[in-house]
């Protein structure tokens, strides 16, 4: 059997939700001349969000996805 690899796909959804009741990120830091709401770049977000089985909100939990992301364009 020396060899052969175990093969494991794995799907989830992440579920991010930045404000409201049930707010998963938040912004820790954005550029000083932000001047358009659409326009990110540079905006650094700390995230606590939801990992789902599937693209249902009410599909199975099956973890967490814990972390920063920053947007560069």
């Amino acid at each position: 059997m020396k060899g052969i690899e175990k093969k494991t796909i794995l799907h989830f959804y992440f579920y991010d939700v930045p404000s409201g009741k049930d707010q998963t990120s938040t912004a820790i830091a954005q550029p000083l001349n932000m001047t358009e709401a659409v326009n990110f770049l540079g905006s650094t977000f700390m995230a606590d969000d939801l990992m789902r089985e599937g693209p249902e909100p009410i599909s199975k939990l099956v973890g967490r996805a814990q972390g920063i992301y920053a947007f560069a364009s």
